[in-house]
């Protein structure tokens, strides 16, 4: 999958994390269609992606900024939400 490439992600680990069985991924792959609900969480996904990279790398820039970055990120893997 193109973009378990572009993540730098196994598929196992992409279809946990999107909720669809590979089998499914494999049918709509060949299919070339997304149903209405796996377009809207990819759309999330997408989106979140870009703000993340866009966020991160802007605030990476100072010693202060890194730190915030890597204090939300261990916050949210572990379920700490503030």
């Amino acid at each position: 999958m193109a973009l378990t490439k572009q993540l730098d992600i196994s598929p196992q680990y992409f279809t946990a994390v999107f909720g669809i069985p590979h089998r499914s991924i494999a049918r709509r792959k060949e299919a070339r269609q997304l149903n209405p609900q796996e377009s809207d969480r990819l759309d999330r996904m997408a989106s979140a992606l870009s703000l993340a990279d866009e966020l991160p790398l802007e605030l990476l820039g100072s010693e202060i900024g890194a730190r915030q970055v890597e204090e939300v990120l261990l916050r949210l893997n572990y379920g700490i939400f503030s």
